[in-house]
């Protein structure tokens, strides 16, 4: 038995609604600030990894004396 387009569609539209209903965890939204604000940590460990190690390279390039 093959569903219609239109019951295909009519399932990709409330997918998420009921999978939430279903689901015991935490609200989408409250999913979609928490992970906004691990990339942001992430990419304010990057920046500064990323200057560290050049200040670093740059730092060896400089008084290095072979």
């Amino acid at each position: 038995m093959a569903l219609a387009q239109e019951d295909i569609q009519f399932i990709k539209d409330h997918l998420g609604e009921w999978l939430a209903e279903q689901s015991l965890g935490k609200p989408p939204a409250v999913y979609e600030i928490e992970l906004r604000e691990r990339m942001d940590r992430f990419m304010i460990w990057s920046f500064g990894t990323t200057l560290g190690a050049a200040g670093l390279v740059v730092t060896l390039v400089k008084f290095w004396n072979p």
